[in-house]
């Protein structure tokens, strides 16, 4: 009889207990990363943990809420800041009531107008404070095809005030390909972001 131990879980446990023992500590504000930066980390994870990542990123924002010992972290919910976009646009009802009687692929290509990389950017922009010493983003899966991580990475530096970014990934990250979701059709290179995992 052959007893599995579940490995990925203490994996998980350890990667969460090092991003929480370098937030406590605070190196993750200090690492550079592509020319100098501070860095733009890729928290990689199996698609399939979708649920467990957000209840320990959830548990990860409230013990270090109320700027804890000088530590102030804003979660980016790409899926949320979407949402905000149709809003803001008086889109979201509309794509509320044609969702369902749309074919899928003209429904996503109605909607990679509104939902642009510069809206994004705008979006994100506009949350960001002095305040604020780490930036978390979740959702990358949930967005997906109409925001590629790559190319958010790309314009992040130029918004994010020199603020360590943890952006929580649903796929594979070798240092210098993403792979959202395990696709492989789906790789997308990128040479500014570090493995964090």
């Amino acid at each position: 009889m052959h007893i599995s131990i579940n490995t990925k879980e203490s994996k998980f446990d350890r990667d969460f207990n090092d991003l929480r023992e370098q937030i406590r500590t605070k190196t993750i504000f200090n690492k550079s990363g592509y020319a100098g930066e501070l860095g733009i980390y890729i928290f990689q994870y199996e698609p399939q943990d979708e649920l467990l990542i957000r209840a320990e990123t959830k548990k990860i924002l409230e013990e270090f809420s109320s700027e804890h010992d000088g530590v102030n972290i804003c979660e980016l919910d790409l899926y949320g800041l979407a949402l905000e976009i149709l809003e803001d646009k008086n889109l979201l009802q509309t794509v509320l009531n044609y969702e369902s009687q749309q074919n899928p692929k003209d429904f996503t290509q109605s909607l990679k107008g509104p939902l642009k990389l510069a809206n994004f950017i705008t979006k994100i922009e506009s949350k960001l404070s002095e305040e604020i010493n780490l930036i978390f983003i979740t959702g990358i899966g949930k967005i997906y095809p109409y925001l590629r991580a790559h190319t958010l990475i790309e314009k992040l530096p130029e918004i994010t005030d020199n603020h360590p970014v943890m952006i929580f990934y649903p796929g594979q990250f070798n240092g210098t390909e993403l792979k959202l979701l395990n696709i492989p059709e789906e790789n997308e290179n990128n040479y500014r972001a570090i493995p964090f995992n």
